[in-house]
């Protein structure tokens, strides 16, 4: 049934510019073709990361979602209060604020178990990580390797890759010079590893207290086959610590 809204929707927008009211916005066969609506119906566009805003993990673009409204529970609430947060202060300083997601970060939102809710569309304004180089590169698959033996996102029954596609992303990600990548995540599979790898981060893990110490985040940089060093921001949210910006 989902099925048949979704292309009667499909046709109707041949016919109509005004997606406002739509619900089924996004689907798993249009995000593989590089279409990804916001909220609005607008497609969101590939665009370089120019520090102006965040890019989220899964997590927290659920939570930062008109779709979670109601149906958030006690960490998505709290994520989402703290995202708008940032959002506002952000602005008190800078004429915009967007956030940035890898394709990798949509597909895993858009799946059968919640697509009800997710075809309502992203947070207006979401922009899609632009990359620099191709997915089959060797500097790209090198570094993704790297993330793989870090054992970035793997639990029991997962190998991680998906996590491991979007930091590569997120590593490659074309941005303004001088920017880094901040990735906001609130994936403990992605933090922990990540951490280690910074020895005042590793520290304060060991104590107990990288919550609390940063708030602000940490730098990561990892080599690709190449000898080029890459360096991204990891902003780690917690179930009850969350960054203070």
């Amino acid at each position: 049934m989902s099925k048949l809204l979704c292309l009667c929707f499909l046709i109707f927008t041949l016919f109509s510019a005004d997606l406002s009211r739509a619900t089924c916005l996004n689907t798993l066969s249009g995000i593989a073709h590089g279409i990804v609506r916001d909220v609005k119906g607008r497609i969101l566009r590939y665009v370089d990361y120019d520090g102006q805003g965040l890019i989220l993990d899964s997590q927290l673009m659920v939570s930062a979602s008109p779709f979670i409204e109601g149906q958030a529970n006690a960490s998505q609430q709290r994520w989402k209060t703290v995202l708008h947060r940032i959002e506002k202060n952000a602005k008190k300083h800078q004429e915009t604020f967007h956030y940035w997601m890898a394709e990798k970060t949509a597909q895993e939102i858009v799946v059968p178990k919640v697509t009800n809710l997710t075809q309502r569309g992203f947070p207006e304004g979401t922009r899609l990580l632009k990359l620099e180089v191709k997915r089959d590169s060797n500097e790209y698959l090198s570094l993704k390797k790297a993330l793989t033996e870090l054992g970035i996102g793997k639990t029991r029954g997962s190998t991680g890759d998906a996590d491991q596609t979007i930091l590569a992303d997120v590593f490659f990600a074309s941005s303004r010079k001088g920017t880094v990548p901040t990735f906001a995540t609130a994936d403990g599979g992605i933090i922990k590893p990540f951490c280690k790898l910074n020895p005042d981060c590793a520290a304060a893990l060991a104590r107990g207290q990288m919550f609390q110490q940063f708030q602000d985040g940490f730098e990561v940089t990892l080599n690709t086959s190449g000898g080029q060093a890459r360096t991204i921001r990891i902003l780690p949210f917690g179930p009850t610590a969350v960054p203070n910006r």
